[in-house]
């Protein structure tokens, strides 16, 4: 029901802003009213009701658009001054069908009498369009630039230049008072994200240098555990021979003793004698 209610609501918006095609960030109402430059200055024979009708037309889409810039504004547009333009009534639906019936028959008509422009045409021709006209400030409108001298001429791309520097110069305030509010809404987290940093650091080298002693330990204990049966086996031959030694040691003292004995009791046979 929402979703069916959005779409309806959407319905009756211009067609630029259904399909979201580019509108202007400033509708100059005198040069969109302005008859087309050097008409009668081209030969061109074009009947009064044509010209009335084109004016029409142009009202109806100045009104458009200055509708849509009051409710809808463009993102970047300046604030409208002065009292904004109420909302277009809608249309009954039969009417905005009959029109659209209308467009789509001129549309066929069109299209048969010349045979429809590719993309790349269309493209060309916007873009040469677009760089004949430029916006003049003693003017204060935008004029095709071969119409005015070359001094004025040269003040347009001045003034896109400067208007570009006012926007860069808008940006960067906007973005140091975002920066400020950012740095008061954030500025315990930065803290904190910086003591935990430094702390992961730490936790980081501590947990490296234990590795590494780690590994240490681990070649050692391998280095001990090829080295600890060779070691008990030369210790255990050394016991060996050192008890073979004892040994011998024992007995050789046995008989020392033995001989001491003898030869006392010779002695003492021998003094008896005498």
């Amino acid at each position: 029901a929402a979703e069916a209610e959005r779409q309806a609501e959407l319905a009756k918006r211009s067609a630029a802003l259904r399909r979201e095609l580019p509108r202007p960030l400033v509708v100059n109402r005198e040069e969109m009213l302005a008859p087309p430059s050097g008409a009668d200055a081209a030969g061109l024979d074009a009947a009064e009701e044509i010209r009335a009708a084109d004016q029409l037309l142009r009202a109806e889409m100045v009104r458009m658009l200055e509708a849509d810039a009051a409710s809808y504004p463009v993102p970047g547009a300046p604030e409208l001054k002065g009292k904004k333009r109420r909302p277009l009534r809608p249309l009954p639906e039969e009417d905005m069908a009959a029109a659209s019936a209308m467009l789509d028959e001129e549309t066929a008509s069109l299209a048969a009498a010349a045979p429809p422009l590719d993309e790349a045409s269309v493209r060309a021709a916007a873009e040469a369009a677009g760089g004949e006209l430029s916006y003049v400030p003693s003017l204060q409108r935008y004029a095709p630039i071969a119409s005015v001298p070359p001094a004025e001429a040269l003040q347009a791309p001045q003034q896109a230049l400067q208007l570009l520097k006012n926007f860069m110069a808008r940006d960067a305030k906007r973005a140091g008072k975002a920066e400020k509010k950012l740095d008061v809404l954030l500025g315990g987290y930065k803290k904190r994200a910086a003591a935990l940093g430094k702390e992961i650091e730490a936790q980081h080298a501590a947990v490296a240098e234990r590795r590494i002693e780690l590994a240490c330990f681990e070649a050692l204990r391998g280095r001990e555990a090829l080295a600890g049966p060779q070691r008990a086996e030369e210790l255990s031959e050394l016991l060996s021979v050192q008890t073979s030694k004892e040994e011998e040691l024992q007995a050789r003292y046995a008989e020392l003793l033995r001989t001491r004995d003898s030869l006392r009791q010779q002695l003492r046979t021998r003094a008896e004698a005498a």
